[in-house]
């Protein structure tokens, strides 16, 4: 969340703070400390490419 939070910031080039609220916080033992999106499957099986990066894209939603 605080990557594309500062991304997004940045693009609209903001100066607003990331607040954390540390009870949402993953517990220091947790099975899973950092979730990770990948879209390797779907090139594999489809052939898909992205026709834009996160940035062209965020870009372009924010200047609609």
């Amino acid at each position: 969340m605080r990557d594309i939070f500062e991304l997004i910031a940045e693009i609209m080039n903001s100066d607003v703070k990331f607040v954390e609220d540390t009870q949402r916080i993953r517990p220091k033992n947790s099975e899973v400390f950092r979730l990770w999106g990948d879209n390797t499957k779907i090139k594999n099986l489809t052939g898909f490419k992205p026709q834009y990066t996160i940035e062209q894209g965020l870009t372009e939603t924010i200047d609609y």
